[in-house]
């Protein structure tokens, strides 16, 4: 695991480090983006990705497991199908497999462009 993303595992869960930051954080980090504090408005930093697409670094991943389907969390991809977020329930920043497919909603990358540049 990247070292830097290691050293935020852990962060305690809290009404500053919530899904949300972990999501934020990790992109200025990599990308130098600075997000809005909430969710709305994200898709306009990258592009909706098709539920086939390999997801990798930097895609951020909204999850709903409400039945109307409004998104209810947020994480972000960091490694090969490993995905970081603020987990309530656990009390932290975890680091873990991306098990909860089937509650992903949407995936937003970087835009077609930027990721051809990166292969």
């Amino acid at each position: 695991m990247d070292p830097w993303i290691e050293s935020l595992v852990g962060t305690p869960y809290d009404d500053e480090h919530d899904c949300y930051w972990a999501v934020r954080v990790v992109l200025r980090h990599d990308l130098g983006v600075e997000l809005p504090e909430r969710h709305m408005g994200w898709r306009k930093y990258g592009v909706v990705l098709p539920k086939s697409t390999e997801l990798r670094r930097d895609d951020i991943l909204f999850f709903s497991m409400n039945p109307q389907g409004l998104t209810d969390h947020v994480g972000v991809m960091v490694g090969p199908g490993d995905f970081l977020h603020a987990d309530k329930f656990c009390g932290q920043v975890v680091c873990e497999a991306l098990y909860r497919r089937a509650h992903l909603v949407r995936a937003v990358g970087r835009t077609y462009a930027a990721m051809k540049n990166d292969s």
